[in-house]
């Protein structure tokens, strides 16, 4: 019977022990960023030192410069260029895998161009020609801890130099 109250408290103490190699010490391993055909910022990240199934919110937060062209019927790029600046930001829900790691991405909304930048009558676009993103931030806003992200850009499209 002792031996019996012996192995039922070693099985329980092992069951409360820190589940899934959590460390209690939430940190992020990495983050890259990359920019998709859209023009939309894609963060991927990995976060360790959770516990198994522990939820986290994580936010990345960005500054967009975009550049916007017009392209009339016949293909031709008109000059005179817009660029916009705007800040960004997307956020999601994860939960923490049995070794108390979050391997995840996040990717921004969709690129539009503000409402007063517009083409001309007869002209298609405004058209996204590039897109950067600067001050990458990945957060985990559930236990305080962020890392920064290197700058991307991406051109999308290329135009002959009299449309620059």
């Amino acid at each position: 019977m002792l031996v019996a109250i012996v192995a039922f408290f070693s099985g329980s103490t092992m069951a409360f022990a820190a589940p899934g190699g959590g460390t209690g010490n939430p940190h992020f391993l990495r983050a890259s960023a990359s920019i998709n055909e859209a023009g939309q910022l894609v963060v991927n990240f990995t976060e360790a030192g959770l516990g198994n199934a522990q939820t986290a919110t994580v936010e990345v937060t960005a500054d967009q410069t975009a550049t916007w062209a017009c392209q009339n019927r016949g293909g031709g790029f008109a000059p005179g260029l817009r660029t916009t600046q705007a800040s960004v930001a997307e956020s999601g829900t994860f939960t923490a895998d049995r070794n108390g790691r979050i391997i995840a991405s996040l990717t921004a909304p969709e690129v539009f161009p503000p409402a007063d930048v517009t083409c001309p009558t007869g002209q298609i676009g405004p058209l996204l020609v590039s897109v950067s993103y600067t001050n990458i931030t990945v957060t985990d806003v559930t236990n305080d801890v962020s890392i920064d992200v290197a700058d991307v850009s991406r051109t999308l499209i290329t135009l002959p130099r009299g449309a620059r």
